[in-house]
């Protein structure tokens, strides 16, 4: 026959805070993707401001939220004119341009340039615009560290306007 087990009611699970080890927020984050992570950390700062001001200290000393990265840079461009033009939204750190010449033609080389701000602020300024007109070249500005923007259809046409002369019903004729 079948033993009956007694089974005490008053009894409570084992529970030695000691053995119970909290569970770690570094392996507990992990699996989350990227956006979600960012929309827990949105609704936890709507409810704490210390956490919003946390974001926004670290954010000013991170070199990725300071730099800037400009592509479609006319070839003649130097680091003192690209400064000269940035320095309009606030004080600048550090101010490069790089020439790629692996190109044979002029028209396959590329010239861009990188800026880096002191301030966070000086940034956003910046890229309330991101096509600028920058001598007679239109450009895209970025954050270095968003990857690379596109230049609009509408303002490489009009790039493309100003550089090209149309001769039209013109009679040629040859010299000897």
């Amino acid at each position: 026959m079948a033993k009956k087990q007694r089974v005490e009611e008053d009894s409570e699970p084992e529970t030695d805070s000691e053995e119970e080890e909290q569970e770690d927020v570094t392996k507990l984050l992990e699996p989350f993707t990227k956006q979600q992570l960012i929309s827990i950390i949105r609704s936890i700062s709507t409810k704490n401001t210390e956490i919003i001001s946390e974001i926004q200290q670290l954010a000013d000393q991170n070199p990725s939220h300071l730099k800037l990265f400009i592509h479609g840079l006319a070839l003649e461009t130097t680091p003192d004119n690209l400064k000269q033009f940035f320095s309009s939204y606030g004080e600048i750190e550090d101010c490069n341009v790089v020439m790629d010449n692996k190109g044979k033609f002029l028209t396959s080389r590329r010239c861009y340039g990188f800026i880096l701000y002191k301030h966070r602020k000086s940034v956003i300024k910046a890229l309330k615009e991101p096509i600028k007109k920058i001598g007679n070249r239109i450009t895209a500005c970025n954050l270095s560290s968003s990857g690379p923007i596109h230049i609009p259809q509408w303002a490489i046409r009009e790039e493309i306007l100003q550089r090209k002369i149309f001769i039209g019903f013109q009679k040629w004729e040859l010299l000897d």
